[in-house]
């Protein structure tokens, strides 16, 4: 009996660590993706119902990624909607090329909420040398070596609900770069971000 009490503790145990695993894997999971539980049997098509519609556009639906840039006048590409953002070796930029598979957004602002426009990206984010980028790519600074390519859905989206101030740049001598950021980060005025 002594053994079936102890084995059942060990199970309980690791039934816990697994409840716990699982938690804080969905909880990872929910910053880019949308989860919801669908019971074996369901259609998943009536579960997520509505949920592109929701804040996202169906180019990027999962991807919550936003590549935040500091830009004065974004229309210029808008007649084709291709982009190329300078990559320096910077903190800010560094982060960029890690989540890169995970941009789904484009948001260009004046490090203010005011005049800021966004926009889905089209496709897979992919990292080029200046030489390999198209003519007709708009660079959104001159003379690196390393771009972010990028096209966009020139529809431009609502960023009313969007705040670019709450992201602070590493330093003051890269507040104009590119930064990364979630969707989630620039909802509703959160101050949650790092700012180091």
């Amino acid at each position: 009996m002594e053994n079936g009490t102890a084995e059942e503790k060990d199970e309980n145990k690791k039934a816990a660590k697994e409840k716990s695993e699982n938690e804080r894997l969905l909880k990872k999971l929910r910053e880019d993706y949308y989860v919801v539980a669908c019971p074996l049997g369901t259609n998943p098509k009536t579960v997520m119902s509505g949920v592109e519609k929701k804040d996202t556009s169906s180019a990027v639906q999962g991807r919550q990624g936003v590549l935040i840039v500091h830009d004065t006048k974004p229309t210029i590409f808008l007649s084709n909607g291709k982009l190329a953002i300078g990559i320096k070796l910077t903190k800010e930029s560094m982060e960029i090329v890690e989540n890169i598979s995970r941009i789904g957004y484009v948001l260009f602002h004046h490090r203010s909420d005011n005049g800021q426009h966004l926009f889905s990206v089209k496709g897979s984010c992919v990292i080029k040398a200046a030489d390999e980028l198209e003519a007709d790519r708009y660079k959104n600074v001159a003379g690196k070596d390393l771009y972010v390519s990028v096209d966009i859905d020139t529809t431009e989206l609502s960023s009313g609900n969007l705040h670019a101030s709450i992201i602070k740049p590493a330093s003051k001598e890269t507040r104009y770069d590119a930064q990364f950021a979630r969707l989630s980060e620039l909802k509703g005025g959160q101050s949650n971000r790092r700012t180091s």
